[in-house]
């Protein structure tokens, strides 16, 4: 999975929380480029590292990570965010 962290504002955002909801505790979240990431139960917090921790005015920073376990049955995030605000598909 890739996810876009966009800024478009007129000024530079440092920091930043992406969360995302998997459909089960069991699937886990692995090779995490662009932060790092915590889990609770089915929902994984990620927080950049120090290549994404700033975010330019009308920049943006790129996020991947690999979803492991049962992954052919309804593995799909059933929830994203970033800063609280939900995540637009492409």
């Amino acid at each position: 999975m890739t996810v876009t962290v966009a800024n478009p504002g007129a000024a530079a955002k440092d920091g930043w929380a992406l969360t995302v909801t998997l459909p089960r505790p069991t699937l886990m979240v692995s090779s995490v480029n662009g932060a790092t990431a915590t889990q609770d139960g089915s929902t994984w917090t990620f927080v950049p590292d120090s290549s994404t921790s700033a975010v330019p005015a009308g920049g943006s920073a790129v996020i991947s990570f690999g979803v492991t376990g049962a992954t052919l049955i309804d593995a799909a995030p059933k929830a994203c965010t970033i800063d609280g605000n939900t995540c637009a598909s492409p």
